[in-house]
């Protein structure tokens, strides 16, 4: 299965999207996700990916 992120001039016009330079500030629609989410400082949470196979503490 070919990855598009492989494909070199597909992945130099995507990073230079806002969101890829600037992180979630950059994306459009992050104002609105935000304010859906709990503010989470000082806690801690775990998450599981699929990329690393096993959960962690951040």
């Amino acid at each position: 299965m070919n990855n598009i992120y492989d494909n070199r001039q597909f992945f130099d016009q995507y990073s230079k999207m806002s969101r890829s330079q600037q992180g979630l500030s950059g994306a459009g629609e992050w104002h609105q996700f935000k304010a859906l989410f709990p503010d989470l400082s000082g806690k801690s949470w775990i998450g599981y990916t699929k990329l690393d196979n096993f959960s962690k503490v951040i």
